[in-house]
């Protein structure tokens, strides 16, 4: 029996098709095959490693955030003592007691939430104390009052910028709550010292 060129035809072409599409069709069904799992099974594996990755991610810019909003504080606390011991201006020294205590509560309640999460704090500036100081004290020794008034602004201002940013990027609440209330108390220590210029 011969075949009509009606037949031949569509024959042809549907021979030439599987020929070229068959490997990608046994690639597909091998990369199964050797894992021993369907496809759906290694895309719901591939959503959990990257689920894992993410997770990493976030706990690391966690104690990150942590360790930089520490040194931050223990910092502020130090040249504020500073200027609390060396400031002949009785509201300077106050501005600096203000500072200190303010800088306490925010210290002890980062720390809370770092226990809470497992985070271990570093107790080391993230600036060395003595190139704030060389920036507050003369050269003749004595302590700046408007050096000092200079600092709290600049630093309350980058900070309040810092937390503002990084409240976008937490959606966890105590951390949220740490930053809301670290942003007012740094607006009051910004207007108080300028206040004083």
């Amino acid at each position: 029996m011969k075949l009509s060129k009606a037949y031949f035809i569509p024959l042809f072409f549907t021979i030439i098709f599987f020929s070229c599409n068959g490997g990608q069709l046994r690639e597909v069904y091998t990369d199964s095959a050797k894992s021993g799992k369907t496809n759906t099974e290694m895309s719901n594996n591939t959503d959990t490693e990257l689920a894992t990755v993410s997770k990493k991610t976030i706990q690391e810019d966690i104690r990150i955030f942590f360790q930089q909003s520490t040194q931050h504080v223990n910092l502020q606390i130090f040249i504020s003592k500073e200027a609390i011991k060396e400031s002949s201006n009785q509201a300077i020294r106050n501005l600096g007691k203000t500072i200190v205590d303010n800088e306490t509560a925010l210290f002890n309640q980062l720390k809370s939430i770092a226990i809470e999460k497992n985070i271990a704090l570093s107790m080391e500036a993230n600036q060395s104390i003595q190139d704030v100081l060389s920036t507050i004290i003369s050269k003749n020794g004595k302590f700046s009052e408007q050096a000092y008034l200079n600092w709290v602004i600049e630093t309350s201002i980058n900070r309040i910028k810092q937390y503002e940013k990084t409240n976008q990027q937490f959606s966890d609440r105590d951390i949220q709550q740490f930053i809301t209330t670290s942003i007012s108390i740094l607006k009051q220590h910004q207007n108080a010292a300028e206040a004083l210029k």
